[in-house]
């Protein structure tokens, strides 16, 4: 799933400023899992950006600093479905 950063601010120290994901930019995430250390949020490993165990608590980063990538359908598509219906 294609995720984009909506919020970089307040990250632990833990965890490095290169491995910190950047407002604006897109992410694609390969696990999700709910966090017990951070109370059972909902967290997200990324492709992109791999905590490894070097930020140990932290594996995961909140879900909540993230939206989904808005897929847009492609016009030859939209078109041929038209002409389908």
């Amino acid at each position: 799933m294609k995720v984009i950063c909506i919020n970089d601010k307040d990250y632990p120290s833990e965890i490095p400023f290169s491995l910190r994901p950047k407002k604006g930019c897109e992410y694609t995430v390969v696990e999700a899992m709910k966090c017990a250390v951070q109370g059972g949020l909902l967290g997200y490993k990324l492709a992109e950006l791999d905590l490894g165990n070097q930020c140990f608590p932290y594996l995961y980063f909140a879900a909540s600093r993230f939206r989904p990538v808005q897929e847009t359908p492609d016009l030859e598509e939209v078109n041929q479905l038209e002409l389908i219906a």
